[in-house]
């Protein structure tokens, strides 16, 4: 009997059997069990998400290392790369200043140097040479400059200092100015 007085108590606003038959029935039955599937399915998703969490803060974690560690390689190889930097202007500088000496310039001249004449100083611009040399004859110094104004690529040739610095001695200076 006390059972009975429990099925009897328990208030059930759904009555099973008539309602159950009826389509609102079964539209409410398919309604709530379709809304406790997507409940679950929602409750798994957010357990992946948040159990996905510390997979990915470790994940964070490893690349923040990473990092420190190729910024401490790259900081400590900064003196390095700033040296090397500084190598290759002075490099570049250098061919620059290689290219403006011009060595085929410097070999026509030397094609033409007579025995007697030797050269101690040779300057060179874009637009003029200067020589200095020492000889024992003017005629030697006269046949050099005969000799460099034969050369096409030179426009004037000039002799613009010529003497020695004792009476006695024996040794010819000149200088000669070449416009390019």
């Amino acid at each position: 009997m006390l059972s009975a007085l429990k099925k009897q108590r328990s208030i059930n606003l759904l009555p099973q059997e008539e309602f159950s038959r009826s389509v609102a029935g079964r539209i409410l039955s398919w309604v709530l069990s379709t809304f406790r599937v997507i409940i679950i399915a929602t409750e798994m998703i957010i357990m992946g998400a948040f159990l996905s969490r510390f997979w990915l803060d470790a994940k964070v974690a490893d690349l923040n290392d990473e990092i420190e560690q190729k910024k401490t390689i790259l900081l400590s190889s900064s003196e390095f790369i700033n040296e090397y930097e500084n190598i290759q202007t002075k490099l570049d500088a250098v061919s620059k200043i290689g290219k403006l000496t011009s060595s085929d310039k410097l070999s026509q001249v030397s094609k033409f140097i007579p025995e007697g004449v030797i050269l101690t100083e040779y300057s060179y611009t874009d637009k003029e040479i200067t020589l200095v040399g020492q000889s024992q004859e003017e005629e030697e110094i006269a046949r050099f400059i005969s000799n460099l104004s034969s050369i096409p690529d030179f426009q004037e040739v000039d002799l613009t200092q010529l003497g020695s610095k004792e009476a006695a001695d024996l040794i010819i200076n000149f200088t000669i100015t070449i416009k390019i």
